[in-house]
């Protein structure tokens, strides 16, 4: 994988049927971001991802390294060709929407304070006031015995709550991961919402709903609930460190800042030729012919 250029050194220019990114000034070096085991290299890596993780992030080229690589469109073989083409412009590119969550805790007495207010909370647990995820945010009962009761708001107004195990909340990209195994349905990334999918629900009628990314959604633990907290995780990290109580609150707004990913000339024909070849996508083995008797034979023999 390798991150090209810097920021306001390009721009994206948008036709009816692709994203096209062009260099305003061509890019001198590239990142490249290898599989390793090296600590000090992933050391520095993490701080370089949390200094561009809530801003602007540079174009990204992915390879394929013969593992599942949904997000992976380009043979690693061909890699010297690829970056070539890519640090001469213009390119195709796919703009991957991320979602943007915020985590208010609440006082002593359950009145919601955000974590940059100047009022401190004795039960906060996490130092982060902000993150962008690109897959999912999961909430969780963890290892309560109880199942989760979590009351969901949009723009501010009570819809309804939810009692299971847990809820996602997915982007289009990652509508093929967690979200699509609990049964969800599949978002082409180009489109601008996102998923809300329940966990294993108690009640039959629960289904995952696609919401745009211009509604701001809160999730809170309901008052009537037996348990009293839950876990959350981006991306599936740091699940056992996150926690929310009773009075916290977590809000889910779309990023301004989506993952500019190069892709392939069709973005469409791209996207069903991974579900098909890496997810197997509605296929099932054929079945070959039978004949017998009148119903399937001949009437003039």
């Amino acid at each position: 994988m390798a991150g090209c250029g810097l920021p306001k050194k390009y721009r994206f220019i948008n036709t009816s049927d692709r994203t096209v990114l062009e260099w305003k000034v061509p890019p001198t070096n590239i990142l490249v971001v290898h599989k390793f085991c090296d600590h000090k290299v992933i050391d520095h890596l993490k701080d370089l991802i949390n200094f561009v993780s809530k801003q602007a992030v540079p174009p990204v080229l992915a390879f394929r390294l013969g593992t599942l690589g949904f997000l992976t469109p380009f043979p690693f073989g061909s890699f010297q060709s690829c970056i070539r083409r890519a640090m001469e412009g213009p390119s195709t590119c796919l703009l991957r929407t991320r979602l943007r969550c915020e985590i208010s805790r609440g006082d002593q007495n359950g009145k919601s304070v955000t974590d940059d207010s100047d009022t401190s909370s004795s039960r906060s647990n996490s130092p982060d006031k902000e993150y962008h995820f690109l897959n999912e945010l999961v909430v969780d009962r963890g290892l309560s015995p109880c199942p989760c009761n979590l009351l969901v708001k949009v723009n501010g107004k009570p819809v309804t709550h939810f009692e299971g195990d847990g809820l996602i909340v997915s982007t289009p990209t990652g509508s093929t991961a967690y979200s699509m195994a609990t049964g969800a349905s599949l978002l082409h990334p180009c489109v601008p919402a996102f998923l809300l999918t329940p966990i294993n629900s108690l009640t039959l009628s629960s289904r995952a709903i696609v919401l745009p990314m211009t509604v701001r959604l809160e999730i809170c633990i309901n008052s009537t609930a037996r348990c009293k907290l839950a876990h959350f995780s981006f991306d599936g990290r740091s699940r056992a460190s996150n926690l929310i109580r009773d009075g916290d609150s977590i809000s889910v707004t779309g990023s301004p800042y989506p993952i500019p990913c190069l892709s392939t000339e069709d973005q469409a024909a791209d996207w069903f030729c991974g579900l098909n070849s890496l997810l197997n996508w509605n296929a099932r083995r054929r079945q070959s012919l039978h004949w017998s008797g009148s119903l399937c034979a001949d009437e003039d023999t």
